[in-house]
């Protein structure tokens, strides 16, 4: 996961461990730091990318992580506060598997994560 704001992160990397305990969720602070730690890892199950980070963005990253053949297969979810159109437009029609807008209720998000973990990682 590429999230800026701690505590998006924190929220959401917690949600993910109480709906499925095995799953490890690793966040880097901005899309620079993402790009390194794919080059430095195995190739993850699921990528998570808020759009609006520092020194590269999320539609960078999306760009760059796409033009990568080794992560073709791998699912990239838009997780961001942005409800512009042509962001979602952009990030779908460069090879985002879903764009998510960051909803303001917990019961809502703790909705979206499970939904998450069930259609990009079959976890039931």
């Amino acid at each position: 996961m590429a999230e800026d704001d701690p505590e998006d992160a924190e929220v959401f990397q917690s949600l993910v461990e109480e709906n499925s305990p095995g799953t490890k969720v690793i966040v880097a602070t901005d899309g620079a730091i993402l790009i390194e730690l794919l080059h430095e890892s195995a190739v993850p199950d699921l990528i998570v990318l808020d759009i609006n980070m520092p020194r590269k963005s999320g539609k960078q990253c999306l760009q760059e992580i796409r033009n990568l053949a080794l992560y073709n297969k791998v699912p990239i979810i838009i997780f961001s506060t942005s409800k512009n159109i042509k962001d979602k437009e952009f990030c779908l029609g460069n090879g985002a598997s879903k764009f998510y807008t960051k909803p303001f209720h917990f019961l809502d998000l703790r909705a979206m994560v499970i939904e998450i973990l069930h259609t990009y990682l079959r976890i039931k």
